[in-house]
């Protein structure tokens, strides 16, 4: 469990994940897919003993936990805790244990991360690329984003970063974060789909006294809206 949120941002140069659909064997009728497919993002949560493998899934905010059971997809190509998107269809409708049967069809590789910290002088000399934003949302302790990146030819630093200087005061009630994609410079491109998933444990756990988070955005689909609020997840 995160103790507080002490997460350095220089450790986090990354490439960005594009939209790639990695196919699950047997897919089924092709009726079935393309009639009840679904896209979530969910959390891996390993192999049970019976060979199946364990999601969970939160719709948005503080919504009931669902365990997904995908008994066609057995790789252990995933790390236990890793968010990641699934695309599949439903075999049973939910129990109720809020346990569903699934088939996978396809998996999309998500940019998991958790929510980070820079100084001011770091956070000034970053630069914010414009993003096309198609949602962003909470589920439990994630903030999710769906969200269309210029490409470019190399690494890039993509973030939810706070000011370092919140830190010295942990009676806030209303914590700032940004969201930053910064090219680094680099040539930029076409835009791509990408998806992100956020962990803000960290956030709550280091301000025990804040119950809303807002993410300022540099968005070209809605200028006009600069960010986005988010309550406390229950429990934390």
């Amino acid at each position: 469990m995160h103790k507080g949120l002490h997460i350095p941002l220089y450790v986090l140069i990354l490439p960005v994940i594009f939209l790639s659909i990695v196919a699950c064997r047997d897919y089924g009728s092709p009726g079935d897919i393309y009639n009840n497919v679904m896209r979530d993002i969910v959390t891996y949560e390993g192999i049970s003993d019976g060979g199946v493998s364990l999601f969970s899934y939160q719709a948005h905010d503080d919504s009931p936990v669902i365990t997904l059971e995908a008994g066609n997809y057995t790789d252990t190509l995933w790390t236990k805790g890793m968010r990641i998107m699934i695309q599949y269809y439903e075999l049973e409708p939910l129990s109720g244990n809020s346990t569903s049967q699934i088939h996978l069809t396809g998996l999309i590789p998500t940019l998991w991360d958790s929510l980070r910290y820079a100084s001011p002088r770091k956070l000034q000399q970053l630069t914010s690329n414009p993003i096309k934003l198609n949602s962003i949302w909470r589920s439990g302790k994630y903030i999710n984003v769906n969200t269309l990146l210029q490409t470019t030819d190399s690494t890039r630093l993509v973030a939810l970063l706070v000011n370092s200087e919140e830190l010295t005061n942990n009676t806030h009630t209303k914590v700032k974060a940004t969201f930053i994609d910064d090219i680094l410079g680099r040539p930029a491109f076409f835009y791509r789909q990408a998806y992100m998933s956020f962990d803000t444990e960290p956030l709550w756990a280091t301000f025990p006294n804040c119950d809303t988070l807002e993410i300022e955005v540099n968005d070209l689909r809605f200028p006009n809206v600069k960010s986005y609020t988010f309550s406390r997840p229950k429990g934390l």
